[in-house]
């Protein structure tokens, strides 16, 4: 390759499985890489795989009883929403030296005078040009 140094300072959103393995599933990454180097473009949906196995018992023990499930998994933070979804919050990367690194999210600044909207939803709105 060549160098992505022309991205440096640029934040993303990426799975733990790729940019910071943590945990019991650390080891994973590496094992699959070395085992089927090939495999390597599938690494986002071999940490999918991995969840969805992880989940099956902590959702099947809540079933009925109202027990919260969440979990640090391979693709992220999970959780069961009251609607009965997973949701996922991604780890976030920066470039650094035209590398991906693992950084902790910048905080959006919030003056005194403006307030944060904690309802904010996504309109279907079409707009006549």
């Amino acid at each position: 390759g060549r160098s992505n140094s022309d991205l440096d300072g640029v934040q993303f959103a990426e799975v733990p499985w790729v940019i910071r393995p943590e945990g019991f599933s650390s080891y994973l990454p590496e094992a699959f890489e070395e085992t089927w180097p090939e495999q390597r473009p599938l690494s986002r949906l071999h940490a999918m795989g991995f969840d969805a196995y992880q989940l099956i018992a902590p959702l099947y023990g809540s079933l009925g009883r109202g027990n919260p499930v969440a979990m640090d998994g391979a693709t992220g933070r999970l959780r069961l929403g009251g609607d009965g979804r997973i949701y996922r919050e991604l780890a976030w990367a920066a470039f650094r030296s035209g590398s991906a690194v693992a950084v902790r999210p910048i905080e959006p600044e919030i003056s005194d005078d403006e307030e944060l909207e904690t309802d904010a939803t996504w309109r279907d709105e079409r707009l006549e040009l």
